[in-house]
């Protein structure tokens, strides 16, 4: 991001970085010997300072610009304020079970106390941020992120009916979507449908093969599914991939977990 005393500095120096031209009126004697400014050269020096202001204007209104668009919100399709709370019923939901949503990846620790469930009844914060987000996605079917952040507090929240119903159909919609894949993935774990996600799974694997979150819930579905060895090979590339990070701390404790069952 642009910093903003820089571009402060910039908006007084910007005259200075258009040096001005060598203009200077041909001196022409007269008739009597006097030297005299001819009046295309006092028209081209009005039209020089005119176009230093013009240029630094439009430096001005370019820096502008791109610092108006560093502002953005990751998630141009929903409302700041509706995204806060929904990320941490995300961070909440993921940290509790093995299953991690996508988004969540900064909130999860080495715990797995618990399987194939949400943290509960949203409370009234939460429950607003779901109602607004059923409104969006109600007046614009389109919108993608709408639709990926409802679908994934429905399953946060461990509403699963609407979680079941809801993903499938965000499936079909946005086809090619990485992240609304795994939402789907995650519905279908929960219904113990393995076979099922590990297709979503591999086929997100397929197209690309370095998604942790993909790989690390596929590890977890194929360890569920007592293929140990195919989940353990599974699990170590994200240990490898990020030792020591929350990711790495998860395929560990699933790992673990399994161990000591």
């Amino acid at each position: 991001m642009i910093d903003a005393a820089r571009l402060s500095g910039l908006w007084t120096a910007a005259p200075e970085s258009f040096p001005e031209p060598s203009l200077r009126p041909i001196n022409t004697p007269t008739t009597r010997g006097q030297k005299r400014d001819w009046p295309l050269w006092r028209s081209l020096a009005r039209m020089q300072g005119r176009w230093r202001i013009a240029a630094t204007a439009a430096v001005v209104m370019l820096i502008g610009a791109v610092y108006l668009v560093q502002l953005q919100p990751e998630h141009a399709g929903v409302a700041s304020d509706v995204v806060q709370p929904l990320q941490g019923a995300l961070e909440t939901a993921s940290s509790i079970g093995p299953a991690v949503i996508p988004g969540s990846e900064r909130g999860l620790t080495d715990r797995s106390s618990r399987y194939r469930s949400g943290i509960g009844e949203p409370d009234g914060v939460l429950n607003r941020s779901i109602r607004k987000l059923e409104k969006s996605r109600e007046e614009d079917p389109s919108n993608r992120d709408a639709t990926y952040w409802l679908s994934a507090a429905y399953i946060a929240t461990g509403q699963t009916d609407l979680a079941r119903e809801f993903t499938r159909e965000a499936r079909s919609q946005f086809a090619n979507d990485t992240d609304i894949a795994i939402l789907y993935a995650l519905v279908l774990y929960h219904d113990r449908d393995l076979s099922g996600a590990e297709r979503e799974l591999r086929r997100v694997l397929n197209i690309h093969p370095d998604n942790a979150v993909a790989a690390l819930n596929l590890g977890l579905v194929l360890m569920e599914a007592d293929r140990v060895a195919e989940a353990r090979s599974v699990l170590e590339q994200v240990i490898n991939a990020y030792p020591g990070e929350p990711l790495g701390l998860r395929a560990r404790s699933i790992l673990d977990k399994k161990s000591g069952d």
